[in-house]
């Protein structure tokens, strides 16, 4: 479990804390959250991964966008909005999709 990329996660001016998402060495929450949490998400988790994912797809549905593809050994971003792509630092490589999904979280408009 990478802690960085967790709290980088938590750091995102769209994360929230969602039902169902894990933290790490404790439990998986059963209802929302509000205002700080002393606890970092457990990226590792499927179910987290999930929220994590949704809540990358609700941020880029609002104004264009995105997928992420696997292009062996890296995880790849593809941000569009209004038809056109999105600078190129968003195009690198990641070795996780766990920090790809970060990436596009922390990017997204």
């Amino acid at each position: 479990m990478n802690i960085q990329l967790a709290k980088r996660a938590v750091a995102c001016r769209h994360w929230r804390w969602m039902e169902g998402m894990k933290v790490v060495a404790g439990p998986r929450l059963w209802r929302d959250l509000d205002g700080p949490f002393d606890a970092w998400p457990d990226l590792d988790d499927p179910a987290t991964l999930g929220c994590l994912l949704e809540l990358v797809r609700d941020k880029w549905m609002e104004n264009g966008r995105i997928w992420l593809s696997w292009d062996e050994p890296f995880w790849k971003i593809h941000p569009e909005i209004g038809g056109a792509f999105w600078p190129d630092y968003l195009y690198g490589d990641f070795t996780s999709e766990q920090e790809a999904l970060i990436v596009a979280l922390e990017a997204a408009p």
